[in-house]
């Protein structure tokens, strides 16, 4: 009898330790779905987190190329206005030279020399457009900087921009060689 109640006793302690493995197994089953839904969760944040960098990536693509567009319209008429006021300067001068006699050439200088003004002053102009350009530019630097994370596919991004600071550079030279 007492061997039937020894046996009885580890039989309920079996069944308890059985109910409490079963308890933890469930337990365990519920932690790994939470950890597989979190996973879940993660990839689909990741996935997000690359089409939000490919979207900015582009739109930085097209920024760039809109800035490219830009300084290169700006140069050529900054180009232009020089030329034409360096002309214009030719013209006044000779003007002033040979005919500072007479009113008519007076009147005619004057009005050569506004403008001149006018040119210098939309030559300012461009010059500060230019400027913006420059201080966009360098904005579209700085987000490449943080698209650089996104990896390989920035890449084509960088070198451009390189391009991009290479003939803002060259613009700002011949900024400062028409300024000279």
């Amino acid at each position: 009898r007492a061997r039937a109640e020894e046996a009885g006793r580890e039989t309920e302690e079996a069944k308890e330790e059985a109910r409490e493995a079963q308890t933890a197994k469930v337990s365990l089953l519920e932690q790994v779905q939470l950890l597989e839904g979190k996973v879940h969760d993660l990839e689909r944040f990741t996935e997000r987190e690359h089409s939000d960098q490919a979207e900015r990536t582009r739109e930085l693509l097209e920024v760039l190329e809109e800035a490219k567009s830009a300084l290169g319209e700006s140069e050529l008429c900054l180009r232009g206005l020089v030329d034409e006021r360096d002309r214009l300067r030719e013209t006044a001068h000779e003007y002033e030279e040979s005919l500072k006699e007479t009113e008519a050439v007076r009147k005619e200088s004057g009005l050569l020399q506004d403008r001149l003004r006018e040119l210098e002053k939309m030559l300012d102009e461009k010059q500060g457009e230019a400027s913006k350009l420059q201080e966009a530019y360098g904005a579209i630097r700085e987000a490449q900087t943080r698209a650089e994370e996104a990896g390989k596919e920035t890449e084509e991004v960088r070198e451009e921009l390189r391009e991009a600071r290479a003939r803002a550079e060259e613009a700002g030279r011949e900024t400062e060689e028409v300024r000279e």
